[in-house]
């Protein structure tokens, strides 16, 4: 019901004053819902910051550890022979097969011919493995 008199629209104080008590009520209401949105979009925030912040140290570690293992293989790949000077290599005709394995496959040779590399490698298919099944429990 509007608060204007039927009579030339005079102002009724007692109703505008209902009206106004009705607003503020429906006022009330709003900003409470808002603030309770706020404080939920505040906490899942601070939630994803921490998560972030895990996930910041965790690829630090295994950066780290990433790194040492690149090492490992790049003193690995600068023993290995070179692929040039390898017999039999090079412009050779079609039937010519080389007599070495591959670079490749000699360089996961000599890896797996030291005790520590195979413990680095080891430590580095399961490290995969568990970043795998962690990517596939989560986001499955």
């Amino acid at each position: 019901m509007s608060a204007r008199d039927r009579r030339g629209g005079a102002m009724d104080p007692e109703s505008l004053e209902r009206e106004n008590e009705r607003n503020l009520d429906s006022l009330s209401e709003r900003i409470g819902l808002l603030k309770q949105a706020t404080h939920g979009i505040r906490s899942e925030v601070e939630s994803q910051h921490h998560v972030l912040d895990r996930m910041t140290d965790a690829m630090f570690s295994t950066g780290g550890m990433l790194g040492g293992a690149a090492d490992k293989f790049r003193v690995v790949r600068d023993a290995t022979p070179a692929a040039a000077a390898a017999p039999g290599r090079g412009s050779g005709g079609p039937g010519q097969r080389a007599r070495r394995p591959p670079a490749p496959l000699r360089c996961a040779a000599q890896v797996m011919n030291n005790k520590q590399n195979k413990q680095m490698l080891t430590l580095v298919g399961g490290f995969a493995a568990v970043l795998l099944l962690l990517y596939w429990l989560l986001f499955d």
